[in-house]
């Protein structure tokens, strides 16, 4: 008997009209949740490298457009991996500063010309690594999302249109398999207010909880970082503890530190840059150089 009874005497209520199995309250809930329906998609791209090594220079927050970007560097890295047969790249949002009168610090001030100009400029350098197929897709970020906001236009989504590759939206769930080797690799622009280096990585170590993945791939707070860890789960079977391996990369940035928002509000400098990831096709294995 239930704790006040009331399970009983309406079983036994049903019961005397004839309706007893109209009751059955763990099978009628189960009836109510709908089968889940993911509605995600996993991106499969299958490599075999020259190298035995499938490298990935993630291409997040450049912010073209804002004045301490120097547009000759992201050449040389568009350069650097238009050179190399092995590698790939992914755009990780913020590809456009696309500043507004709300955006914060001097906002459209800082602009070296505004949000057409922007994505034109980063489309046609990045066009030559489209049609190498060398670009696996594209995110948003939250400079892009400040378009959007306005006017439900997506700079990153028409770059991505005009480059004729997968546009991704918020986040990207990828499976990158390298000469049989699977990796499964998390993406998102990343989401943080934190100033510290601690609060930064915390930020990135959050999508964890999102996601189990190998790899981790996240931006937005302009740090060049990896967090490798190690964590042991059951193998089915072996019925074995293993010990696996994932690491969180924060993915550089292009904007220089004195002359703009970080400086005026005295935020800690950042080394600019690209990161470069490496997995290896002859063991899972990753390995991430700053």
């Amino acid at each position: 008997m239930s704790r006040f009874g009331l399970e009983d005497r309406l079983v036994e209520i049903l019961r005397k009209v004839g309706k007893e199995d109209a009751y059955r309250p763990v099978e009628n809930y189960r009836k109510l949740l709908p089968e889940p329906d993911v509605g995600k998609q996993v991106h499969r791209f299958d490599f075999k490298p020259k190298s035995d090594l499938l490298r990935i220079v993630p291409l997040y927050d450049l912010h073209i457009g804002l004045k301490t970007v120097d547009e000759e560097v992201f050449d040389e890295i568009v350069d650097f991996i238009a050179a190399d047969p092995d590698c790939v790249t992914i755009l990780g949002g913020d590809a456009v500063e696309s500043a507004t009168r709300e955006s914060i610090g001097l906002g459209m001030i800082e602009q070296k010309y505004h949000v057409q100009e922007q994505r034109r400029r980063v489309t046609e350098k990045l066009r030559p690594l489209a049609k190498a197929g060398k670009i696996l897709g594209g995110l948003t970020g939250n400079h892009e999302m400040r378009v959007q906001r306005f006017n439900d236009d997506n700079p990153m989504a028409e770059i991505c249109y005009d480059l004729e590759i997968p546009y991704w939206g918020y986040s990207a769930y990828l499976k990158l398999v390298v000469n049989d080797i699977p990796y499964h690799v998390f993406c998102h622009h990343g989401r943080s207010g934190a100033t510290s280096r601690s609060g930064k990585i915390n930020a990135a170590l959050r999508l964890s909880q999102i996601a189990h993945a190998d790899l981790y791939i996240s931006g937005h707070t302009h740090e060049r970082l990896q967090i490798p860890e190690i964590i042991y789960e059951i193998d089915d079977a072996t019925d074995r503890l293993v010990a696996r391996k994932r690491v969180h990369v924060i993915a550089g940035s292009l904007p220089e530190y004195f002359g703009g928002y970080a400086e005026m509000s005295a935020y800690p400098p950042s080394i600019t840059g690209p990161v470069l990831i490496e997995l290896s096709g002859t063991k899972k294995d990753i390995r991430v150089h700053l």
